[in-house]
């Protein structure tokens, strides 16, 4: 999936589990093995977003539900911008490491 997004396999289970399901039944209604059900749950692959949006169609809910949430992006007193470290794409200069 692009952009570092990654879908959470514990909202996926809890659509399956909610609905009595088994990773087969889920699979037969998607027209996919069973088994890649289990891998997108257990997150050993990403799951495409035309899948997310299967799943999302399938469970009724927004595709958004089925992926983890960034971290929150919050200032701190290294940065006088709002950016994590995870969002910048060069390191702090000395002057924004000391917060000048």
């Amino acid at each position: 999936m692009g952009n570092g997004t990654k879908q959470n396999g514990s909202k996926l289970r809890e659509c399956r589990t909610a609905k009595g399901w088994t990773f087969q039944d889920v699979g037969s209604r998607l027209g996919v093995a069973g088994q890649t059900v289990r891998n997108h749950e257990e997150e050993a692959c990403g799951a495409s977003q035309c899948m997310l949006r299967a799943y999302a169609q399938l469970f009724g809910r927004p595709v958004a539900f089925f992926l983890r949430a960034k971290p929150t992006i919050r200032a701190n007193r290294r940065t006088k911008s709002a950016a994590t470290a995870w969002e910048r794409e060069r390191p702090l200069t000395a002057a924004e490491e000391c917060g000048e």
